[in-house]
């Protein structure tokens, strides 16, 4: 049903309509809405707001880059989802349908209308079980991702209820990485463990934590590079421009090492005394 909160990040509130693409599957599009909305409130509510288009669109938007922006605000929609991109416009490997798909949502967001779009990664080799790290290997031209605010990726085997959930790419702050637990009866998503950069912080006690730590036991990359550890502090450094935290170190050590810069929880009452040293 309607949730006033998402793994604890507030929802908006928007009265304009949304519209909602299913342009692959339909049918188990609605199965699945029947399973997580049950309340009479919501089906009122649903009825009222929600538009359900099934299949493909009469005009692909790289035929056509204006026929979303021209249809939503017709119809007062506010918000639409397209699942999934592949269904709503033609030749997105090469970069002139990428180039006309982007142009089409960016007529949308310029006018006020948000869209999520779903869309996969390129075929894997056989076996091959490795889980990507980068837009880069996202399927199709790279205008698909390159207009995008947001590109969030949800990895897992096909059925399971554990799901990783990684922000590839940010307009502004880094939402997550987090592992969910998703209850297929409910559709609600929750979160697992320890699984936020606040509470590593908190739990790191007054040792502290590096970098180089918020990168394997966040991102669950064993061996950092220095991309990873950048990514890291970026990260670390919002909570000191938040007042969460503070950083020292990074200095000069002896034999021709170096003392890697730390991050601290602020105030000592966020300090877990017990926190281990591993």
């Amino acid at each position: 049903g309607q949730q006033a909160a998402v793994l604890g990040l507030s929802v908006a509130r928007d009265e304009r309509k949304v519209l909602y693409i299913a342009g692959d599957r339909p049918a188990q599009f609605k199965r699945a809405a029947r399973r997580v909305f049950t309340d009479e409130r919501d089906t009122e509510i649903l009825n009222a707001l929600l538009a359900i288009h099934e299949g493909p669109p009469r005009r692909y938007l790289t035929d056509d880059p204006l026929a979303l922006v021209e249809y939503c605000t017709d119809h007062d929609y506010g918000t639409v989802f397209i699942d999934s991109l592949n269904d709503v416009g033609l030749k997105l490997v090469e970069d002139g349908g990428g180039q006309l798909l982007n142009t089409a949502i960016q007529h949308a967001v310029t006018a006020g209308v948000e869209v999520v779009g779903l869309h996969h990664y390129r075929k894997r080799t056989q076996g091959e079980v490795k889980k990507p790290t980068s837009v880069d290997e996202i399927y199709g031209s790279t205008w698909i991702t390159a207009g995008m605010g947001s590109v969030i990726q949800l990895w897992g085997k096909p059925g399971a209820a554990e799901i990783e959930f990684d922000h590839l790419k940010q307009p502004s702050g880094e939402v997550g990485p987090w592992r969910l637990d998703h209850h297929a009866d409910t559709g609600v998503l929750t979160l697992i463990g320890t699984s936020d950069i606040v509470t590593l912080v908190r739990t790191a006690g007054r040792r502290g934590i590096t970098a180089a730590e918020v990168a394997r036991r966040l991102y669950g990359i064993n061996e950092p590079k220095d991309a990873d550890r950048k990514r890291a502090t970026r990260a670390l450094d919002k909570l000191i421009s938040r007042g969460l935290a503070t950083k020292s170190g990074g200095g000069s050590g002896g034999a021709g090492g170096s003392t890697p810069t730390t991050w601290r929880a602020m105030g000592g009452e966020l300090f877990n005394e017990e926190a281990p040293d591993t």
